[in-house]
Parts: C-alpha cells; structure tokens; sequence
C-alpha cells in the first residue's frame, strides 16, 4: 500500500484552537490548510504557493478535514464509549504521557488503538487501524509557549453574499 506522511501543528489556547497541516503529493508540489476553530467562527486557509485564502465554514466540515483531531475530541467527550485502560506511561516530545488501549464500539470507525495524552490532557500520540489502514500520529515537540498571534487569519477571509 501507498504512504501519505502530513506534518501537523496543533495550536490550543482555550476557547482557540488551530491545526495545521502540510504535505507534498509526490511531484514536489506542497500544500498547506490551517484550520482556525476561534471563538467567532471557524475557518480553513490554504496557501499554495504565494497565494492564500481563508474561508469560514461549520465545525463539522472542519472537524471532518482531520479523523485524528476529531477522534481526540470523541475520545475526551465521551471515554467511556471507548473502553479505554492505561497501559503504561513514557516520554513522548520530552513530555510524560499516560497511554490508554482504546477499544472502539460500533460507529466509531476502528476497532482498537492507542492514545497518550500529557496529564492536562494534551494529545501526544495516537495509533490505530481503520478501513484497511493504519495511521499513527505522534508528536515531535512540544511547548506551553502559544502566543495570541498564533490564532490571526493570514488573510481576512473571503465574505460570500
């Protein structure tokens, strides 16, 4: 099977978050989305090439750009429909991470993986099988360090009538 490799930047200063992602399809082209989920609306930016552009859109069309982030957010809502049990800790991105075994039920799409998280609740790694696939997400560094400016659109966005 093919392998797709997308580096990812998770940004959260509550009630902000901002996940970037980027990534080349092979011919050498890169992409870049930015999902900006801020308190007066979501929006996605892309920038391909010089050019960028921001667009607001609903949460779920957002949520729907990333199963890793909105399997996090299933995971927190809700642990229980998870059958989650803590297998161990480690150090993951220089952090102490917790890591459950998550055992998924009907509707959620896989049937077991792995999640650590930081003890506030900070995702650092997640494993799992789903249509065939595996995916794994593991964070590489880590900081408590997150400026206002991380949350401001690169470009206002575009209004439709």
């Amino acid at each position: 099977g093919a392998n797709a490799t997308v580096e990812q930047t998770w940004y959260f200063k509550p009630p902000n978050t901002r996940l970037d992602f980027s990534g080349s399809d092979g011919s050498g082209a890169t992409a870049r989305i930015s999902m900006f989920f801020l308190a007066n609306g979501t929006f996605m930016c892309t920038q391909d090439g010089s050019e960028k552009t921001c667009l607001q859109v609903s949460n779920d069309a957002a949520a729907q750009q990333n199963l890793g982030f909105e399997l996090q957010e299933d995971f927190r809502n809700d642990p229980a429909a998870f059958n989650a049990t803590l297998r161990e800790t480690r150090t993951i991105a220089g952090q102490q991470a917790f890591c459950y075994v998550v055992r998924g039920t009907a509707g959620l799409g896989f049937s077991e993986g792995t999640f650590c998280y930081t003890r506030t609740g900070v995702p650092l790694l997640s494993q799992w099988a789903a249509a065939g696939a595996s995916v794994t997400m593991e964070a590489t560094s880590f900081s408590t360090s997150v400026p206002d400016s991380d949350f401001t659109l690169p470009v206002p966005p575009t209004k439709f009538p």
